[in-house]
């Protein structure tokens, strides 16, 4: 049976627009997203435009820097400076979009927290990287020479750089820390992206979030090996291999992040309830 006062009561809203707390923060999401992916954008346009800088201001790289003179000199300082509070401002737009993120997220799927971690790592490694400087007096000259190991110069790094966490420098230690801690900040902010999928229901993106991480964690190996094994000769088409992946890692990184916005922007456009006079 039907009473007829049933036409009167308002129908239920859908899922995404019913008043959960949390779940109304998802346009700031997408916001915090926006942020992280301009301030990334902009932090390889002041890459491009120091590589563009120092082009010009050392003839094609002919001169060293501390050579340059005159005109080319203040093009160089006041250059750098336009550069130096850009990617200031670049790292302020990353660490905005993901406190926004981090605050309007969700619970589900441990995406906050994910991002939470995300923040923790960026801010964590540099902070441990600099206050290393600060610890400890003057390492002692090493007892191994360069020249007595055998390999490449980055074999030659890590074997003098083992011989100190050996003599157990915190400095070392510090900065063995802080280069281990910084490259998570991505992974978790990856991890999130998975994280907002799975609670918006879209499989496959999460799946291809997946894929992606896979796919980094076999081109890291693969860039570690050739750098380290000697007895891998360094070829052109090696290095241009591993520059081709790593520039598809980035374009499939910026995909994500592109993806997650777009998913939630449709999400909550197909769940605003419909208001009938």
């Amino acid at each position: 049976m039907q009473l007829s006062s049933m036409r009167y009561l308002e129908a239920p809203l859908p899922p995404m627009a019913k008043p959960t707390g949390e779940e109304f923060g998802w346009p700031e999401v997408t916001k915090g997203l926006y942020s992280v992916l301009g301030g990334y954008l902009l932090s390889i346009l002041n890459g491009m435009g120091s590589v563009i800088l120092l082009w010009i201001c050392t003839a094609g790289f002919r001169r060293p820097t501390h050579a340059v003179t005159g005109d080319d000199l203040t093009m160089l300082l006041v250059g750098g400076a336009v550069l130096f509070f850009s990617s200031l401002y670049s790292s302020y737009l990353v660490l905005r979009g993901k406190w926004r993120c981090m605050m309007a997220a969700p619970d589900r799927h441990s995406a906050r927290w994910l991002m939470f971690a995300s923040m923790l790592c960026i801010c964590a490694g540099p902070a441990v990287n600099f206050a290393s400087g600060f610890v400890g007096g003057a390492a002692p000259p090493p007892k191994v020479k360069p020249a007595d190991i055998e390999g490449r110069t980055a074999v030659k790094a890590a074997a003098l750089y083992a011989e100190r966490l050996r003599d157990n420098d915190l400095a070392a230690y510090m900065r063995l820390g802080g280069t281990i801690v910084a490259p998570f900040g991505p992974i978790f902010f990856v991890l999130f992206l998975r994280a907002v999928q799975r609670c918006l229901g879209n499989f496959l993106s999460a799946r291809f979030t997946e894929l992606y991480l896979l796919f980094l964690g076999l081109l890291t190996i693969g860039t570690i090996s050739l750098i380290l094994d000697s007895r891998v000769h360094i070829r052109a088409d090696l290095l241009a291999i591993l520059g081709l992946g790593w520039i598809v890692a980035m374009l499939w990184y910026f995909f994500l992040i592109v993806a997650a916005a777009m998913s939630i922007t449709a999400r909550v456009n197909t769940a605003q309830p419909t208001i009938t006079p």
